[in-house]
């Protein structure tokens, strides 16, 4: 009795899985290659931060402070183009396994479509807000001579 009942529940999820993989979730390369761009200008970034810093160790503290913050502000930049960027792939990718989806109606199809690009405004009008924060908080140390 217990082989069966192990024997159904081994197919079942067998089946499960085989079907998650059918539906899409076997076909990693796209993620896999977006994670690894991530993670390769995420380095860059560091390595250019940590020779950035190494070039500033014998620069007047005013200069250095000024430096500091128009490198950070480039950054901020350059994370927001690769942001923008990152999202127009996803986006075209979206519509291309859409276009070839049969089983949804094209009005389901642009209510995903407006969803994820609504995901996508929310998320990038909550980093700016945050950042903006974080600037403001991190420009009213440095300006106070308390500390």
């Amino acid at each position: 009795m217990r082989n069966r009942i192990f024997s159904i529940a081994v197919v079942l999820f067998f089946t499960a899985v085989s079907t998650v993989w059918a539906w899409g979730g076997g076909d990693r390369s796209f993620r896999d290659g977006k994670k690894e761009t991530f993670r390769a200008s995420r380095e860059q970034q560091k390595s250019e931060n940590r020779a950035f810093r190494e070039s500033l160790k014998d620069v007047p503290e005013e200069e250095r402070l000024a430096k500091i913050v128009e490198h950070r502000k480039a950054q901020y930049q350059q994370n927001v183009a690769v942001r923008e960027k990152r999202h127009s792939e996803n986006m075209a990718e979206l519509k291309e396994r859409l276009a070839g989806n049969d089983k949804l109606t094209d009005m389901q199809k642009n209510e995903l479509i407006q969803q994820v690009e609504k995901q996508y405004q929310e998320r990038t009008a909550y980093r700016d807000k945050q950042h903006s924060e974080t600037i403001n908080y991190f420009e009213k140390i440095a300006h106070d001579k308390n500390l």
